[in-house]
């Protein structure tokens, strides 16, 4: 009964199961009743319609995600994707307002979506250092691990002291965890990474989204949607447009690569035909005339001049070293006889005494690779070398090839005259840096070239090994 010119308390006790226990936040409602049940009915149709939007893009994005790495086993970021959307449709799904309304939330579920909560982090951490071929260094490791314990812990804790121990333990580390998928994000974006933008932009939203749901901030609200996190669809969105962009840039260079090897093949065919040609061809001609020459005297009777035969086998000798230089410049016995850095360190070594330019290396001659890593860093390591001494104009050579664990780091800096590396990119450039690239991205690796006119040029090759 509400008494007119006097104070009226009203209270309301909510018993609300349906989010981790919480008691609903906001004013009480009071109006005309089949107005605000009508208003009710259409929130909980918004709701259900955007969880269930959600959860269905995260399912069949991670399906995809799972058929693209049976695909190509080596493209990691496709597995740690779907971990990542099969980790919101899970939390989406246990936590919408459509499962609470089907009477299956239980003890057992909210349990289920604390524990998925907690390995949330750390699938976005694998996914976006996976994206961005960057390796899982310790403090991600021990990150990753400390949150898996959690998850474990939130099945085996059973009073709410400790639940909430874990979830403040949760919060603490979700700092350091946006602190490294920041990293990871900045690091490849500087380098240029292919589709590194796209990240950027969807990490930008999830931690926009945390930082103003930490103070209080809520936008783009779905009404009686509590499993809607626009932040997290953000990440997912601008992940799924980066991984498609990813596919059909491959798949576009696969194109390219297979017309570009048909041109290359006949270029080494020309290539060799002029060698040959010129130099044993001509030695051999040489030879032959000597040899007649030879002929010629022993039927007349006249006696052979004292140089001929040293002149005849100084011909000989050439000829063999021409066909050996022309082996060489094909496949380098060295390649299957000596390790990747003996290997890398005979050629400059070989390079520099041919075009008088000083020539520095710094490895450990030990550091090997499979062979296929092998042949394609020693093309990228041949053309870097054979751009300086074509277009650098340098007078110093400094290579440094060192192992961090799985990764090969391969550094080539020049003190020529540099250049600028976007008119440089350019398939007629000359500088055949293009070529270098996609060796590079073949073995799952990152080229970068840095460079400006007067100041010189550094190329680091980053790549995986087993």
């Amino acid at each position: 009964m509400f008494r007119a010119g006097s104070d009226n308390v009203i209270s309301v006790r909510v018993l609300n199961t349906w989010h981790e226990g919480g008691i609903v936040n906001g004013p009480v409602c009071i109006g005309e009743y089949e107005r605000l049940l009508a208003e009710a009915s259409f929130n909980d149709y918004i709701g259900k319609t955007s969880e269930t939007v959600l959860v269905a893009f995260c399912f069949f994005a991670a399906l995809t995600a799972l058929i693209l790495y049976r695909i190509d086993p080596e493209e990691r970021e496709y597995l740690f994707f779907a971990a990542f959307l099969l980790n919101g449709a899970i939390c989406g799904g246990l936590d919408s307002l459509t499962f609470y309304d089907s009477g299956l939330k239980s003890f057992w579920s909210t349990r289920i979506v604390s524990a998925t909560a907690c390995i949330y982090p750390a699938c976005i951490l694998g996914f976006v250092s996976s994206f961005n071929r960057e390796p899982l260094k310790l403090p991600d490791k021990v990150l990753i691990l400390f949150l898996a314990l959690l998850a474990s812990a939130s099945f085996i804790v059973s009073t709410l002291r400790g639940y909430f121990i874990i979830m403040n333990i949760f919060n603490l580390l979700v700092i350091p965890a946006v602190a490294l998928v920041l990293f990871h994000a900045i690091r490849a974006y500087r380098k240029e990474y292919h589709e590194a933008g796209y990240m950027m932009v969807g990490i930008g939203l999830f931690v926009l989204d945390g930082s103003l749901r930490t103070v209080g901030v809520e936008i783009l609200r779905i009404p009686n949607s509590v499993a809607f996190d626009w932040g997290a669809a953000g990440l997912q969105v601008c992940g799924a447009f980066g991984l498609i962009a990813r596919y059909a840039r491959t798949r576009e260079k696969l194109k390219l690569l297979s017309g570009r090897i048909l041109d290359a093949h006949e270029e080494e065919r020309r290539r060799l035909s002029r060698e040959i040609h010129d130099g044993v061809g001509q030695s051999l001609q040489s030879v032959k005339l000597y040899l007649q020459m030879m002929e010629a005297g022993k039927k007349s009777g006249c006696p052979l001049g004292e140089d001929v035969l040293p002149t005849l086998i100084s011909e000989v000798s050439g000829s063999i070293e021409e066909l050996r230089s022309v082996a060489m410049a094909l496949r380098p016995s060295e390649l299957e006889m000596a390790t990747l850095a003996e290997t890398l360190a005979w050629y400059g070594r070989k390079f520099s005494e041919k075009l008088d330019i000083r020539f520095e290396m710094k490895n450990d001659e030990s550091i090997d690779a499979p062979i296929r890593i092998k042949d394609h860093l020693y093309r990228i390591y041949q053309e870097a070398l054979t751009n300086i001494g074509k277009h650098a104009q340098a007078g110093l050579i400094c290579v440094e090839l060192k192992r961090s664990k799985k990764r090969l780091l391969l550094t080539i800096t020049d003190n020529g005259k540099g250049f600028e590396p976007a008119a440089g990119a350019g398939r007629n450039s000359g500088l055949g840096l293009s070529t270098m690239k996609e060796r590079a991205e073949l073995l799952g690796g990152v080229f970068h070239i840095t460079s400006s006119p007067g100041k010189g040029a550094r190329i680091d090759i980053e790549v995986p090994i087993p």
